[in-house]
């Protein structure tokens, strides 16, 4: 699965990170929100490659080479993770890299709730006085889900835990 693979190739990184970089085909460097990342040092900002490989300490040659990778993949080629999200190519200036690392940001699993979001015990039984809503739940959207439906999860099943739960007395 190439999640697994970009994930287990940036754990290979020193420190099990990796950058993500972009450019101002990306970034319109006279916007306000990558003004605002550059100036809190979550994002560094180069007027070459070169410049920006110093700045997150890696080989600008490796950068040179993944920038051509990456503008290849644009062009029809084959990403080695199976990405197909390329649409524009890189190359104009200034450049930008932010640190990223793998992270959980949405849970499959979880407490098994029914439809008053009972949290079910033993046998599917309703636990008493036990409630659960949003991403500690588990099974409502089977093997994955799509973007944002956790904010779904939390205002229906929310609600309906703190009606069933007003009703237990």
């Amino acid at each position: 699965m190439m999640t697994y693979r970009l994930c287990d190739a940036t754990y290979a990184q020193p420190g099990g990170t990796m950058w993500i970089i972009a450019d101002a085909t990306r970034y319109n460097p006279d916007e306000q929100p990558i003004k605002n990342n550059v100036i809190t040092g979550k994002t560094y900002q180069a007027d070459t490659l070169e410049e920006l490989a110093v700045l997150i300490d890696v080989d600008a040659g490796n950068l040179q080479k993944s920038l051509d990778a990456y503008n290849a993949t644009v062009d029809g080629g084959t990403d080695e993770f199976g990405l197909k999200t390329y649409d524009k190519k890189m190359g104009n200036a200034p450049y930008y890299a932010a640190k990223r690392a793998p992270t959980v940001h949405h849970t499959m699993g979880g407490l098994k709730i029914d439809t008053n979001a009972r949290v079910l015990g033993a046998e599917d039984q309703p636990i008493l006085g036990f409630y659960a809503a949003g991403e500690v739940t588990g099974h409502i959207h089977g093997a994955n889900r799509l973007g944002g439906n956790a904010f779904l999860d939390i205002n229906v099943f929310g609600k309906i835990a703190g009606e069933s739960a007003a009703k237990t007395k």
